[in-house]
């Protein structure tokens, strides 16, 4: 273990770049291999949870399995409640907006179930990802002074961000997926700083699958 992380620390850059570059094509493997139960909702969940060995796998064999305790969860959550707050008010108001309209269709109680725990694994398998994994290996080495903090925060965000360029390959527009792209590298950024300043991971999950459900509600929860 002591000589993977030594691996990563001597060669970083390389090593996070390709990373991101890898781990979105491998995730749309497993994916396709996966495609087997007829129930979209269920195939999605199933989908997470088989993706999520990865991650977890992956942190565990860099050394980096201290990511899953629940330390600093207040320090989080001091650091974070703005976003955090920000994200619940606006989830808030996309329902009751739902509800008001009388021409809204809501999916069946299964599927609603189905759709909020596939955007927890969502928010697992990428906080492992890229919070656990690519930005410890960052902090590794750089985080040890302002400008390597600052570095650690900015190359977390972009490549976070830059991953999402890929949803080209699943029917989304240049022009969309570079919104997206633009969107997740601000928000990965704010939250590698919340992640830097607490090292809590759990908080991140919590906030990263409101932020999905606010990104996903109308194809999830709604019948179109």
């Amino acid at each position: 273990m002591t000589t993977v992380r030594n691996f990563i620390r001597r060669f970083t850059l390389p090593f996070v770049l390709l990373f991101a570059l890898l781990i979105v094509p491998v995730t749309y493997a497993v994916n396709d291999l996966t495609g087997l139960i007829p129930t979209s909702y269920a195939q999605q969940v199933f989908d997470e949870l088989v993706n999520m060995i990865l991650p977890v796998g992956v942190a565990l064999l860099f050394g980096f399995g201290f990511i899953f305790t629940p330390k600093g969860f207040k320090k989080a959550f001091g650091a974070g409640i703005a976003i955090f707050l920000y994200y619940i008010l606006c989830s808030v108001v996309f329902v009751v907006m739902a509800i008001a309209n009388p021409d809204t269709v809501w999916q069946s109680p299964p599927n609603i179930l189905l759709g909020l725990l596939s955007m927890i694994g969502i928010g697992i398998r990428e906080e492992v990802l890229f919070r656990g994994i690519v930005t410890n290996t960052l902090a590794l080495k750089y985080a040890h002074s302002t400008k390597g903090i600052w570095l650690t925060l900015l190359l977390s965000g972009v490549l976070f961000g830059g991953v999402h360029m890929f949803n080209v390959f699943s029917g989304v527009t240049v022009t969309g997926a570079l919104v997206q792209s633009l969107g997740a590298a601000g928000v990965g950024i704010i939250f590698t700083a919340i992640y830097l300043r607490s090292g809590n991971l759990w908080f991140l999950v919590l906030t990263h699958a409101i932020v999905d459900f606010l990104g996903l509600f109308e194809s999830t929860f709604l019948v179109s």
